[in-house]
């Protein structure tokens, strides 16, 4: 800036699980030809998660690395290093960013996946809500169990077993200081003894934890105290699809979950009902067995309840579960504090991009990278656009940029309203042939959840007891 004039900033934290993923991914003339040309000063950033340099990304790519988020829930291994590191590099910015060109008083976070589960994050907590003004959230969500859990600690102490650091179970700092001793082929090998993910939407093994520190409080206390901000939030309609079917076992970090497209063909009632048992909410985690096998069953009537084709609907449930559902009530909490809430629904997909032999085709998790980042390997190769991508990226990218630089992302085809009294889950349903406001985004499904968590002992969206606030492996 020749001028002085200072532009308006977009930070992008990466997703990945907090496993994978670098800013690398994201091609430079990205960069530059959709948003540093649409005069935004674009910024994104590493964080711990185990890349140590390009050549162990690729050694860890696809398997879970512990160094950004493994703890014994103790002051001595606290965890939560990676989102320390979001801390310093968004201080580094609001600090800095004027001489390059950016405005501080104009800072719009933003992230997909865990990295948007990281902008929820970085929204409510004390330590960081004063560095930014404005939040992008894509397909992710900090009221998601998969974005922050005590798990974390006992994936901790059973990867300091097979690390060869049985010994320091019982003194945290000597376990700390025996897992900094190893190689990262020595933590790599023990993690993958452990297995790389559990069979449950709540896969990943290293997350971020409330540790009284970062989060000195529970995520819905911390909401409801945090200042607001604009935030512009949604999802792809059929999220779980790149990790139940689009991913094979060994590629998705939900391996566990992951079915094969000719085993759909034989999908039925009782392998959903089991689906919904075995996985979804197990009876152990209740109070008792009674009342664990009526929200079983109330889960099993809800999703069975229309005529639709049953092959799908462990694909709707877990996208729901790990996605909808927790954004729905972030939004809530948010809308009930008076923050000022753009939401969206993609529906959007290029059926040519899917393997012929995939039955079950929607609009899936990563949609989003390609249009607004040329990021086009997740969940499969995307190598050039069709005149409908290019149509969607138009509408997506010009959202973005509109809302980073004045606060709104409506468009010439579509005029966005935030969330009001009147239509408090109003959301835009983006596709490139017809963008449109729609009055309400599945209330049904954020009423049946929630009366769910408040009628019965075990919050499943969040994986915590309601009375002791403790995980599955605490119970």
């Amino acid at each position: 800036s020749v001028d002085g004039h200072l532009y308006p900033v977009l930070v992008f934290i990466h997703g990945g699980g907090y496993q994978t993923g670098t800013t690398r991914e994201i091609p430079e003339e990205a960069m530059a030809k959709k948003y540093a040309k649409n005069n935004i000063v674009f910024v994104a950033f590493q964080y711990r998660i185990g890349q140590l340099g390009r050549k162990i990304f690729f050694l860890i790519f696809k398997r879970n690395f512990p160094k950004g988020f493994a703890s014994t829930g103790d002051e001595n291994f606290a965890g939560n290093y990676g989102l320390w590191d979001q801390l310093r590099a968004l201080q580094f910015v609001r600090d800095n960013i004027e001489r390059f060109g950016g405005d501080p008083q104009r800072i719009t976070i933003s992230g997909f996946s865990a990295g948007a589960a990281s902008v929820s994050a970085l929204s409510i907590s004390p330590l960081s809500n004063n560095l930014f003004q404005q939040t992008i959230q894509m397909s992710g969500t900090f009221f998601s169990e998969w974005a922050v859990s005590n798990r974390v600690v006992f994936e901790t102490e059973k990867m300091a077993k097979f690390a060869g650091c049985d010994d320091t179970l019982d003194d945290s700092k000597e376990l700390k200081k025996c897992l900094k001793g190893k190689t990262v082929e020595e933590l790599m090998d023990a993690v993958e003894r452990m297995g790389s993910a559990r069979m449950e939407p709540n896969s990943l093994l290293f997350t971020p934890r409330i540790d009284a520190d970062f989060f000195p409080k529970d995520v819905k206390t911390l909401l409801q105290n945090a200042p607001t901000k604009r935030n512009l939030i949604g999802v792809a309609d059929t999220e779980a699809l790149t990790f139940i079917l689009l991913l094979d076992k060994e590629n998705s970090m939900d391996g566990g979950m992951s079915v094969k497209p000719e085993e759909i063909e034989n999908y039925d009632r009782k392998k959903f009902e089991n689906f919904v048992r075995n996985i979804i909410a197990p009876k152990n985690l209740f109070v008792n067995e009674n009342e664990g096998k009526v929200v079983q069953q109330k889960i099993i009537d809800f999703y069975l309840s229309d005529s639709g084709k049953i092959d799908g609907k462990d694909k709707k449930l877990t996208t729901d579960f790990m996605f909808i559902v927790p954004m729905l009530q972030e939004v809530h909490y948010k809308f009930e504090k008076g923050w000022p809430v753009f939401m969206y629904m993609i529906d959007y997909y290029n059926k040519k991009y899917y393997p012929k032999n995939i039955p079950i085709k929607g609009s899936y998790h990563c949609v989003e990278l390609p249009p607004l980042f040329n990021i086009t390997a997740c969940p499969f190769l995307i190598e050039d656009f069709s005149e409908e991508d290019l149509e969607f990226e138009k509408v997506l990218l010009t959202s973005v940029v509109n809302f980073v630089t004045t606060g709104n992302p409506s468009i010439s085809t579509l005029k966005w309203h935030n969330l009001n009294t009147k239509n408090p889950l109003q959301f835009a349903r983006l596709n490139p042939t017809n963008p449109k406001m729609e009055s309400a985004l599945y209330p049904e499904k954020l009423k049946f959840w929630q009366k769910l968590t408040e009628n019965y002992s075990f919050d499943l969206i969040r994986g915590i007891n309601k009375e002791t606030l403790k995980s599955k492996d605490e119970l």
